[in-house]
């Protein structure tokens, strides 16, 4: 379980993993209705989170959950900025779980 309104926690960076495929299904669009061009988009989207890029969403959910863990036991200088940070993609969040729309540059570019 993870606290609302912080879906950059979440599992191992399994939001942003969903936020990739999202984003490609989207943007790979042919807009065929038959169902068979429909699950081959939605494969090929969730096919777009490779291993590599996977570990990387990893990477970023576990240093917010460092960044949370540091500054609830009294954190440093360091922790203080991330947390400008945190609170700047909180003010964002659109909604529950919609780390796509809080950080677009990042899973686009990765």
């Amino acid at each position: 379980m993870t606290p609302k309104k912080h879906p950059e926690i979440a599992g191992c960076g399994v939001e942003y993993g969903w936020g990739k495929s999202k984003y490609v299904f989207r943007h790979n669009n042919d807009y065929n209705p038959r169902a068979e061009a429909f699950e081959a988009r939605t494969r090929a989207a969730l096919a777009s989170v490779t291993l590599a890029r996977s570990r990387k969403y990893l990477r970023r959910a576990n240093d917010y959950k460092r960044a949370y863990r540091e500054i609830a036991l009294g954190g440093s200088a360091e922790a203080a900025a991330f947390y400008a940070d945190i609170e700047k993609i909180k003010k964002t969040c659109k909604s529950h779980r919609c780390t796509f729309d809080q950080v677009f540059k990042f899973i686009v570019s990765s």
